[in-house]
Parts: structure tokens; C-alpha cells; sequence
């Protein structure tokens, strides 16, 4: 009983600081790095503008002007925009992987690969997205449990890759996962 009590008041303690807790993002598992494909001559590189949502941003491309950049083979979990109906609910994890994309790209460099197929329907252009560290976004976002695989072939250079780190976050039960 007494351990109890004793939970309860740091639990309340903690809550009435008002300080925000600060989410650790480092996987439970170590990633692939992809530092070599970062130099391939039809990679670009870009620096993070804007943030959509978690699978979604604005970069300036090197050489080429502002895009709006969705990564390959991922799909993280919908927000509510300013433009959308009062009655926009969140989907469960969307706001966390919408937190986790603006803590780690926003104003940040990254590297951008293409696929076969460059953009997608809706005008934004397509790439595997690597961070300075040499790290994949898709993986990170995979790997936290903010987002789950999609893949629309042709464009499925990693799946394997990627499939992997999925199917670990699921094992652990990670994030979305849970």
C-alpha cells in the first residue's frame, strides 16, 4: 500500500512541474547506415524547411528550389491540418511521428534518393531521405513505431531493409506497436 501512495505522489510531482517531458527518440536496436549512397552522384541534397506531418516535409533542393518531399515505402499515421473540418480527428501515433519528423529534420541537411518513379500523384517529390549521420529516415520513423511500411513497387530498393526494422519495432512492441 505504502509503495502505492509513494508512486502516486511522484507521478503527481512530475505532472504539476510543468515541465514537458522530453521523449527519448534512439531505437532499441541498431539501424543500417547508408554513408555511401549519400555519395552517389544522383543523390540531392536538400535542407528541411517545412513540416507536413510525419511522412511528409518541404526541403530546398540544392540547385533546384523548394519541394514538398515524401519518402518511399512509408506511411506514418494522418494529423489534423488548418484546412481540415472541425470534426478531423488525429490518428492514433500522427502526432507523435509529426513531433519526431519536426525535432529531427526541420532546418536540418539531409540527402535525398530517387527511385524509378520521382513523384507520386500528388505533385511531391519521392526519395529515401538520409540524415548527416548516414541514417535513413524511413528506418527511424520504422524503428520508433511512427509509421508502418508501404511499398508501391517499382520503387522498393530497400524493402528488405526496411521490412526488417518493421518487423523488429512489432516484435518489440514499439510505438504503434504497443
Amino acid at each position: 500500500m505504502n509503495g502505492r501512495i509513494i508512486l502516486a505522489a511522484v507521478i503527481l510531482t512530475g505532472c504539476q512541474s510543468g515541465e514537458e517531458e522530453k521523449r527519448s527518440y534512439e531505437p532499441p536496436f541498431e539501424l543500417n547506415t547508408y554513408e555511401e549512397r549519400m555519395e552517389q552522384e544522383e543523390v540531392r541534397t536538400a535542407v528541411v524547411t517545412h513540416i507536413v506531418d510525419g511522412d511528409t516535409f518541404d526541403a530546398v533542393i540544392e540547385g533546384s528550389g523548394e519541394e514538398r518531399i515524401r519518402p518511399y515505402m512509408i506511411d506514418a499515421p494522418e494529423i489534423c491540418h488548418a484546412h481540415d473540418p472541425p470534426s478531423c480527428k488525429p490518428e492514433s501515433w500522427g502526432d507523435e511521428a509529426s513531433r519526431f519528423a519536426e525535432e529531427t529534420l526541420l532546418g536540418e541537411t539531409v540527402y535525398l534518393e530517387p527511385d524509378e518513379t520521382p513523384v507520386d500523384p500528388y505533385g511531391r517529390t519521392l526519395a529515401y531521405v538520409y540524415l548527416e549521420d548516414g541514417t535513413m529516415y524511413q528506418e527511424l520513423l520504422l524503428a520508433l513505431g511512427f509509421a508502418e511500411m508501404n511499398v508501391y513497387p517499382p520503387d522498393d530498393r530497400y524493402e528488405r531493409e526496411l521490412n526488417e526494422v518493421e518487423q523488429k519495432a512489432k516484435e518489440l512492441k514499439i510505438g504503434m506497436w504497443e
